[in-house]
């Protein structure tokens, strides 16, 4: 981007005002930042005035991206909303970043990244593991130190009102664990090693828990994912033909690099270091064309998390049809089944969790104009 650009951020919620607070220190040739939000509410207002404070750029809100004019986006807006808001945007032709997921199924992702072949436009997919040297540090450590890989085992759980970036997380009930933590999972497997292909899905807690089974290369793939667990758990453990081993453990970033029964800091500079999504940014806002390597990761991560998430809906379904899980976990299951049947009929906006809840508790209850959408 040139001197004296505009940047439109397409959502006000947690990652809007992460990005917001990263913008305000940022060195980058941007005069404005448009926040296009219309729920944004108290928080989003006190972090557009804490980033002006800063006195480096111009942050304001605005209520509808579709009228504003700008010279790229990022996209952070409802998972369901990425594909079609980065389409919108890229047909006007701005370069965006969109964080994950890309898009929900193959057939968006292969439209959006032809789309910016056509129109010679960055599509960067917001992936931060790539930038993170701890992963690139391990993957290097283990490659010299395994030979061919027999097991892969993956291991991502996030615990109930996680504090992250200064914010407590919460959960979008409308995008389940495939769509929301695959594309992260995909990236950590492709560092090590690929084709990944997913075969079952089990489940518990009606879809907060999940374990995939699958392959990767000629070795056994398992994952196991979790929401609103007893603790954060982010791991990847390879495990050769010849049983040697190799462990990243980076629930406390940067995390361990564990080889051989020998263990070091993942990433020693970690503290010197611009962090992942910062250098994420940058690498976006230099950019003046498609990289094909960012339109094959978002095919890429876009496969195995649909995949992902059609295991899951399948365990979901059978859930639900056997009759005999708790209460709990049948609307676990249910808001999850029906969250894109609802948002795709108007019926639920993207990221109302209560209008998802009410709905399933009543298609649970066998009410006709519910079930149906079961």
């Amino acid at each position: 981007m040139d001197s004296g650009r505009t940047l439109l951020l397409v959502g006000g919620g947690r990652w809007a005002r992460v990005y917001l607070s990263i913008l305000s220190r940022l060195d980058v040739p941007v005069k404005d930042v448009l926040v296009a939000s219309r729920h944004g509410g108290a928080a989003l207002q006190a972090a557009i005035a804490q980033a002006n404070s800063a006195g480096i750029r111009r942050f304001a809100v605005v209520p509808d991206w579709r009228e504003a004019c700008a010279d790229a986006a990022v996209i952070v807006n409802a998972a369901r909303e990425h594909a079609a808001t980065a389409r919108a945007l890229m047909t006007r032709g701005l370069p965006v970043l969109v964080e994950k997921p890309v898009a929900l199924d193959l057939a968006e992702a292969l439209a959006l990244a032809e789309l910016a072949r056509q129109r010679h436009l960055p599509l960067r997919p917001a992936l931060a593991l790539n930038h993170c040297a701890y992963l690139h540090n391990f993957a290097e450590a283990a490659r010299g130190a395994l030979a061919a890989l027999s097991e892969v085992i993956v291991i991502w759980r996030d615990p109930p009102a996680e504090p992250r970036y200064g914010e407590t997380k919460s959960i979008d009930t409308g995008t389940g664990l495939g769509e929301d933590v695959g594309p992260h999972v995909a990236t950590l497997v492709a560092a090590v090693a690929r084709p990944a292909k997913l075969t079952s899905a089990v489940i518990a807690r009606g879809g907060l828990s999940v374990r995939l089974d699958g392959t990767c290369a000629a070795a056994t793939l398992t994952i196991e994912m979790a929401r609103e667990a007893s603790g954060r758990d982010r791991s990847i453990l390879l495990r050769d033909v010849d049983g040697r081993e190799a462990r990243l453990d980076f629930s406390t970033e940067p995390g361990i690099i564990t080889v051989g029964g020998v263990s070091r800091d993942a990433d020693p500079g970690w503290g010197g270091r611009l962090s992942p999504l910062t250098l994420q940014l940058l690498d976006f806002l230099r950019a003046d064309s498609p990289r094909e390597e960012d339109l094959a990761a978002i095919l890429d991560t876009t496969a195995f998390s649909s995949a992902a998430a059609t295991l899951v809906r399948q365990a979901q379904h059978a859930l639900l049809k056997k009759g005999v899980a708790s209460a709990e976990d049948r609307l676990v299951a249910a808001k999850e089944l029906l969250a894109p049947k609802l948002i795709a009929a108007g019926l639920a906006p993207p990221g109302d969790n209560a209008a998802l809840e009410t709905a399933a508790r009543r298609a649970l209850a066998d009410d006709p104009e519910w079930t149906t959408y079961l």
